[in-house]
């Protein structure tokens, strides 16, 4: 039931959000699949895409078995687990102001110079310490490095596409 009501509550503070009318443009012309496979080697924005997609998907490849682990073989409880993730979602909720802003004056490719190492680390402190404590840190310290992140990736293809067609590469960028 609060779960409903919550999504009732974010609906209706939705429909309260300005939605200014788009300018008229013109349509861009179609981008056959050989022309867009080249662009992905040929610019900034298609080999970003490209590794971007790549490291995506390890990364979400190899998540589930976090899971596994800490409730299999680290015996944690389903509170325990729920709890650390509360933890990211929180530091991530808080990363995502504090990058946006220093992405404002440092840059998104310099945001993901940092981050993009800073999430290996995430990923080696698994191995020095498998304690709730320790790991409630790692949470922290992932929400606040994955926000990062989301938010220069996404932002640095906004910012390498052209207007024109900035609305079907930040599409292909998702789908990506």
């Amino acid at each position: 039931f609060g779960v409903a009501l919550c999504r009732f509550l974010s609906f209706f503070l939705y429909s309260r959000v300005y939605d200014p009318p788009l300018p008229s443009r013109t349509i861009a012309k179609r981008v056959s699949l050989r022309e867009a496979a080249r662009s992905l080697v040929r610019t900034n924005l298609g080999r970003f895409m490209t590794i971007n997609a790549f490291f995506n998907f390890s990364c979400t490849f190899a998540g589930p078995f976090f899971t596994v682990l800490m409730i299999r073989d680290l015996g944690f409880s389903f509170t325990t687990y729920i709890l650390l993730q509360m933890v990211s979602a929180f530091s991530a909720m808080i990363g995502l102001q504090i990058w946006g802003r220093v992405a404002d004056r440092l840059g998104n490719a310099r945001i993901l110079h940092i981050t993009v190492p800073l999430i290996g680390l995430v990923a080696i402190c698994w191995v020095i310490n498998q304690t709730p404590a320790f790991l409630v840190l790692v949470h922290a310290m992932s929400g606040l490095v994955w926000s990062g992140y989301n938010v220069s990736s996404l932002n640095y293809a906004l910012e390498t596409s052209s207007d024109q067609e900035r609305t079907k590469l930040v599409g292909v960028f998702n789908a990506f």
